[in-house]
């Protein structure tokens, strides 16, 4: 189910540490057998992000954050910082892929954000975020939202990366659920 995924979204680029990659494989083959979202979107950032993105929706006035977590938006990263996105549906038991319409990241003012809810992409869907250069920076960071008829379950965690592959932070999934992950 995960392969042509894999192939598409969650390729090891020259900068990316492969065990950071390889969880992501995990984590999706889980969560998608366990979820079953209609539609999937992956998204690569350019570099580290931190917990900060999570639930974070934009600025009002150039300088208050806002943070909801009932009315879950799209995480403004600047789309310059978008590496890569894809898009899949669920179909025939299996992910396809699909054209990228409409994009989750757009060139908008900040307080534009507000209104960007992830509930207008997918009543079921899930969206994964992950940083890219997680050979270099020793760490790697994943973002996720899965949202299902209004409710929405956030996650954010960071891995050391390299001789010490380790969980750093974690937010949505336990301790003990992400180290599982880890050890399969």
């Amino acid at each position: 189910m995960v392969a042509s995924i894999v192939e598409n979204s969650l390729v090891v680029s020259e900068n990316d540490d492969e065990n950071f990659i390889g969880l992501l494989v995990k984590l999706l083959e889980v969560k998608l057998s366990e979820w079953s979202p209609d539609l999937l979107y992956i998204t690569r950032i350019d570099n580290f992000f931190d917990e900060y993105w999570l639930h974070f929706s934009g600025k009002v006035l150039g300088a208050l954050g806002v943070y909801n977590l009932k009315k879950v938006t799209v995480p403004p990263f600047h789309p310059n910082r978008v590496k890569h996105c894809a898009r899949y549906r669920l179909e025939d038991g299996g992910y396809v892929r699909k054209r990228l319409s409409p994009p989750l990241h757009i060139f908008q003012q900040s307080s534009n954000n507000l209104q960007r809810k992830i509930s207008s992409f997918s009543d079921n869907g899930l969206y994964i975020w992950f940083s890219s250069q997680s050979k270099s920076n020793q760490q790697g960071s994943v973002l996720g939202y899965f949202y299902n008829h209004e409710e929405c379950f956030a996650f954010y965690f960071v891995l050391n990366c390299g001789n010490e592959f380790s969980l750093a932070n974690c937010s949505g999934f336990t301790r003990k659920e992400v180290e599982k992950l880890l050890k399969s």
